[in-house]
């Protein structure tokens, strides 16, 4: 592990790199249209582009690419999760909901998600076939990038999770129903994807389960 030097600040205060001997730091005095960076893709080509602003609410927010000598802006319309595909197309979960991609000269906007698929996107991937799958609130989507079409899989047609009271202060009591034998794992996770505690780890029979948390 290594040690970040003075001056190098955290991501909230730009971005910084490392290239094995020396620390550099880019933000608003060099670069930056905005010192908050909340994420960072690396495209085929080797070029750095990061996601700038809040995630919500921020008047400030935006793309920029780097080629390794400069900053250029992509978008002063979208931020949010940032993630390639195998063909170098440049995908943008924006404010968790809306789903944009950037092919090197413009950002066009995917339709929106049916109104019955959770709306919140907290990670993504892309299969051999090129569709996009999105972990959400509740579920999984994945997005045929053809065709235009979401597929809603979602978990719950197999494990169905309902919590009691929510919100809650001391405990919350947990409810799934298995429809057949299988092996159970309940976790409880913070809001920054961090463990807290693992409430089930077992193979457990069919039948509907309370566990309290």
């Amino acid at each position: 592990a290594l040690d970040k030097p003075a001056g190098v600040f955290q991501t909230v205060f730009g971005v910084s790199r490392y290239d094995g001997e020396k620390w550099e730091t880019f933000n608003t005095e060099n670069g930056l249209k905005r010192n908050m960076v909340d994420d960072i893709a690396f495209g085929p080509d080797g070029s750095t582009y990061i996601s700038y602003g809040g995630l919500t609410g921020d008047p400030e927010i935006g793309i920029m690419r780097f080629d390794g000598s400069s900053w250029k802006t992509i978008s002063e319309s979208v931020n949010g999760k940032l993630e390639f595909d195998q063909d170098g197309t440049l995908w943008i979960g924006h404010v968790f909901s809306k789903l944009y991609k950037y092919d090197g000269i413009s950002v066009e906007k995917c339709p929106d998600k049916p109104s019955e698929i959770p709306r919140y996107t907290q990670t993504m991937g892309f299969d051999s076939d090129g569709n996009v799958w999105l972990g959400v609130y509740g579920g999984v989507v994945k997005y045929d990038i053809q065709t235009g079409v979401n597929n809603n899989l979602k978990p719950l047609d197999i494990l169905r999770l309902n919590n009691y009271p929510n919100p809650f202060n001391s405990s919350t009591n947990i409810l799934f129903e298995l429809p057949e034998s299988s092996h159970v794992t309940l976790a409880v996770y913070n809001a920054n994807g961090q463990k807290v505690t693992e409430l089930i780890d077992e193979l457990m029979l069919p039948g509907l389960y309370k566990v309290v948390f």
